[in-house]
């Protein structure tokens, strides 16, 4: 059961361009117009097709093993949900920013104004849930900083920071 929710969550974070850094890197680096919905247009059959065949392999390859011992899932106290209503705000967070990507994305193919630096629509929305949550220190303090370091690195080159610090002269890197 873990090998197949470990590759489905894999399997699935190849769809759209913030699944996983190498999706982020590829929609910025590439110029991809509209990047959520070319991602999510190009890549959602394979994804659904793997979907499919991954559970089907792994249920083969353990066909033998089914005669062990079931094994019950028990529900972890630490992962419950706690705080209802922190819970319904980051729902809309995520709500929001994917709906906001993909009508950004919209507005990009229609030739609308649109917002180049994509990175700042999810940095904007999480600023917003920070503001609401009762205890925001307290959140903040519960962050794991060293596993989201590649977050933050993919969240700013998604939003072209990258690119434009790079593309200065090296002298002016000290002094900013």
């Amino acid at each position: 059961m873990f090998l197949l929710l470990a590759y489905s969550l894999t399997i699935e974070s190849v769809m759209p361009p913030i699944g996983n850094p190498q999706n982020v890197l590829v929609a910025e680096s590439s110029g991809i117009e509209a990047p959520f919905i070319t991602f999510v247009y190009k890549l959602s059959i394979p994804t659904i097709i793997n979907l499919v065949i991954t559970p089907l392999i792994l249920m083969h390859l353990m066909i033998g093993k089914a005669t062990q011992k079931r094994k019950i899932a028990v529900p972890i106290a630490e992962e419950a949900i706690k705080d209802r209503r922190e819970a319904i705000i980051a729902a809309i967070g995520l709500t929001t920013t994917i709906g906001m990507l993909i009508v950004n994305d919209v507005l990009q193919l229609m030739g609308y104004p649109h917002i180049q630096r994509r990175g700042l629509i999810p940095f904007t929305i999480a600023a917003g849930i920070y503001i609401f949550t009762k205890e925001p220190g307290k959140t903040l303090s519960k962050v794991d900083w060293g596993d989201n370091n590649i977050l933050h690195i993919d969240v700013y080159n998604y939003g072209g920071g990258l690119e434009k610090w790079c593309s200065k002269p090296a002298s002016k890197h000290v002094y900013e």
